[in-house]
């Protein structure tokens, strides 16, 4: 019902069998009735009343609750706002090899936000995380390995996590690596190839004043260096 496989898809009638299920031990289906709460999917948008299934979750040793307890505790709109709560739930998931936890811990390093600040321990946790296969750890690792924060400045090895990444289909990531490419930073400068990448950025919705720029045809001689290359948000 709750997603409408081989029934009409009724999420009201898939929370009935749900509550069902959890009064009947199945832990589980607690973190499913989570999910429809935080989303207000056959029932009002209540964030508390998911966390208050979670911990029930939690309670009952469902592990994969911790990352999503924790992602409601750094929601401003949940109520139940606590980026130390979220660290450590962060922690816990990480421990058990949740990808999405390390990354999401790295980021709480990076910002200093129930944690100390450590852009040290934030690259070794977006380093694990992206060689893991997070996407937007890879991202956000190769940002942190071209400007040098927390890990050793490498612009070859920023350069070959981008592509790693754009050729997943991150657009942030194609246009970074378009910006390497315009002025031949870890990479050989190759304006064809900074317009091939900017170009999948730029359809995805990602438009770059400064790639704009550099790769008009009147700049195509030279083109200055682009600023620190910012990150990118927790949830890209």
């Amino acid at each position: 019902y709750a997603n409408g496989l081989g029934l009409p898809k009724k999420p009201d009638e898939a929370i009935i069998w749900y509550q069902l299920a959890a009064r009947n031990g199945d832990p589980q289906a607690l973190v499913e009735l989570a999910n429809l709460a935080a989303l207000g999917v056959g029932m009002p948008v209540d964030k508390k009343k998911a966390a208050t299934y979670l911990e029930e979750a939690l309670g009952k040793g469902v592990v994969e609750a911790n990352y999503w307890l924790g992602l409601l505790c750094i929601d401003p709109s949940s109520g139940i706002l606590d980026y130390a709560r979220a660290a450590a739930l962060f922690k816990a998931a990480a421990d058990e090899g949740n990808i999405d936890a390390i990354y999401a811990l790295a980021a709480l390093y990076r910002e200093g936000q129930g944690v100390e600040k450590n852009e040290t321990e934030a690259a070794r946790l977006m380093g694990e995380a992206a060689r893991a296969g997070h996407l937007a750890a890879q991202v956000e690792y190769a940002i942190m390995m071209f400007n040098g924060t927390g890990v050793v400045r490498d612009q070859k090895i920023a350069a070959a996590w981008f592509k790693v990444a754009a050729e997943a289909g991150n657009p942030v990531a194609q246009s970074r690596l378009a910006r390497l490419y315009a002025v031949g930073e870890g990479v050989k400068r190759d304006l064809d190839a900074a317009r091939h990448w900017y170009g999948y950025a730029k359809a995805a919705g990602l438009v770059d004043d400064w790639l704009e720029q550099a790769l008009a045809p009147e700049a195509q001689k030279t083109a200055e260096k682009p600023p620190a290359l910012p990150g990118v948000d927790a949830g890209n």
